[in-house]
């Protein structure tokens, strides 16, 4: 088992208010098989006061299931001025550091910023404990501390800016939230092999089924009924320019249907309360953070959301938690940022309009133009939600989060030579294979063609090694024609052809898939690939089959193929995940020999098998 020790500031767990990211990401770790510890501090940085439980304590051991964690002191009192600041980046500098050695013993230690410190943190942790050091990387620190104005004298730049350099060269993997920090990086000198993209994006838990029961009850419960209600829900930052908002409400108090809402905490909402209480703004309210899973219920009971930032071509660069939630809550947004990625994102989306940062009177304008358009609005609402969910589900992104740290990981002396072996097992198998069988599958080829209309190979997304998604190549064997109402599976599926009923009793379908073994997709041995829509219904132990490359068979093949039930299936083939070895995979391969030539368990007739979904339309020709 893997051990990684993962060190952040910052951390909220699902009942606590604040990102998730850290909290999936981390459990999609535990789920592949890694044993984490968490250091990081018990001082939110939307509070800053220290809770009542942890006062006079300065390192605390909690235990959250398998989740190991360590909670730290961090100075609380720090406000606009760089020296206070620095206080509590170096405080929790310094308690990471002693938290990080009464850990248990690590391969990996993952150090995610902000600040620079808890980078430096994580390195040292890696040299004390001779472990492999991963930076994740959420903002440029050094650049956004500049924008804020904390940041100004030229030798701490110039210092600053040095150990940034120095903590990208010394990690053996760099995790980069967006596009833009990722070029950032690699204009520092820093090989673009060595950082990877893996961007904010969608709790799959919180957002799977949207909370349209809860919209009318919250609604009522602060008199948002009958009123077009604009939410802004995060921390209320400097960075964000939120004081247009502000200014935005007061040109708009004649529009008496028209509410604005902040939920959220932060170092700015003093200052935003007094500028709505010093205009006597009624139609602008204050609520405080809401733990993370009551959030899309705010969410749903809006009407459009609000995604500012100031007014700097630094926030270019930014895509924040809060936009993948708006959509995914299919809530129009009106994204007042500079050109970029936020603004790539909301109109390749089409998911509402893009403005100009701190423009009120644009924003005033677009909040009009949405009010008196709700069919736009619910238009730009399921088009984002559509678009995130395709493209930004967080439990798919963690794969490459897992990728990066298992290349990174230290492979144990007796998994050493294992996967090199088997992958040139793949290789030459599947070169040979390709080779003599040519004449087969061409004769196959011409056989599909002259038998039905239609393609001769039938493609299809399927998830590869850690979720990754990727293309798989059949030999078709159905006519294109709709789902019946039975699983397709069944033996009897009217669209099987006549062909194509020999093909799959011989397993002869799945032969151009040694394609897919070559472009190091598959293994010629592994779980069979799942369909994307199928690995978000996994649970932890279910997932841990996707921590291997699919295969064209498997032991699950071997030992009773679709006959099985799904738990049954998913059994064996974490079995496989736990006990993988060469002498099994060539044990698997001659065990698939009898089973082609004496062909059983092709079809399932009943409920439970590992590709029966009775409540999804299936492809017809998985």
């Amino acid at each position: 088992m893997k051990r990684l020790l993962y060190v952040t500031q910052y951390y909220a767990s699902k009942d606590q208010p604040g990102g998730s990211r850290h909290d999936q990401h981390i459990r999609a770790l535990m789920a592949h098989g890694y044993r984490v510890t968490l250091v990081t501090s018990y001082v939110k940085n939307r509070l800053r006061v220290i809770p009542p439980q942890y006062r006079g304590v300065f390192i605390a051991r909690e235990q959250d299931g398998d989740l190991q964690i360590y909670k730290t002191y961090a100075y609380p009192h720090y406000g606009r001025d760089f020296w206070t600041r620095m206080l509590n980046y170096f405080s929790f500098f310094f308690f990471a550091l002693l938290a990080g050695l009464k850990a248990p013993p690590c391969d990996v230690v993952f150090a995610s910023s902000p600040s620079l410190f808890v980078g430096l943190a994580g390195y040292l942790l890696s040299k004390l404990r001779r472990a492999t050091f991963v930076f994740e990387v959420r903002d440029l620190w050094v650049d956004s501390a500049i924008v804020m104005g904390a940041l100004r004298n030229p030798f701490l730049i110039w210092l600053s800016r040095r150990l940034e350099r120095f903590l990208y060269r010394r990690a053996r993997r760099i995790i980069a939230v967006t596009k833009g920090i990722r070029e950032g990086i690699i204009g520092e000198g820093i090989p673009p092999e060595k950082v990877v993209l893996v961007p904010n994006g969608v709790d799959d838990d919180l957002f799977a089924t949207l909370p349209d029961d809860r919209r009318e009850s919250i609604r009522r419960q602060y008199g948002w009924d009958g009123r077009f209600v604009a939410l802004y829900a995060g921390t209320l930052a400097r960075s964000d320019g939120l004081e247009a908002i502000v200014r935005a409400a007061a040109t708009l108090t004649h529009y008496r249907n028209l509410q604005i809402v902040f939920l959220g905490d932060g170092e700015v909402k003093p200052r935003l309360t007094a500028m709505a209480e010093e205009t006597h703004l009624a139609n602008v309210t204050f609520l405080p953070s809401q733990p993370k899973c009551r959030v899309p219920h705010f969410i749903a009971a809006a009407d459009v959301c609000l995604m500012p930032v100031k007014n700097d071509p630094f926030f270019q660069l930014t895509l924040p938690n809060k936009l993948f939630d708006y959509m995914a809550g299919a809530r129009p947004v009106i994204a007042a940022v500079p050109p970029g990625e936020a603004q790539s994102l909301v109109e390749e989306a089409q998911a509402g309009l893009v403005i100009p940062p701190e423009d009120e009177i644009r924003l005033a304008a677009a909040l009009l133009e949405l009010c008196e358009h709700p069919d736009a609005c619910r238009q730009y609402g399921e088009n984002g939600r559509r678009y995130v969910l395709r493209h930004y589900r967080r439990s798919r992104l963690a794969g490459r989060l897992i990728a990066a740290l298992d290349e990174a990981c230290p492979k144990r002396r007796r998994r050493r030579l294992y996967p090199f072996l088997k992958r040139w097992l793949d290789i030459i198998g599947a070169s040979v294979g390709l080779g003599v069988l040519s004449p087969l599958l061409a004769v196959i080829a011409l056989l599909i063609h002259f038998d039905s209309p239609g393609p001769v190979f039938f493609r299809q997304e399927r998830a590869g090694r850690n979720g990754v998604p990727f293309r798989i190549i059949k030999f078709r064997t159905m006519r294109d024609e709709p789902a019946p109402p039975r699983g397709f599976q069944s033996g009897d599926d009217p669209r099987i052809t006549r062909l194509g009923r020999w093909l799959r009793r011989l397993s002869l379908d799945e032969l151009p898939q040694l394609v897919n073994v070559l472009k190091g997709e598959m293994s010629l041995v592994g779980p069979r690939p799942a369909l994307p829509y199928q690995i978000e219904r996994y649970n932890d132990f279910q997932r841990r089959r996707l921590s291997v490359r699919p295969g064209i068979t498997g032991w699950a093949q071997v030992n009773g193929r679709n006959a099985l039930t799904w738990e049954e299936k998913i059994a064996l083939d974490v079995w496989y995940v736990d006990h993988c070895s060469l002498a099994l995979d060539v044990r698997i391969l001659f065990k698939t020999i009898g089973v082609v030539l004496k062909p059983s368990g092709i079809y399932f007739h009943g409920e439970g098998s590992a590709w029966h979904a009775p409540t999804r339309e299936q492809n017809p020709h998985a």
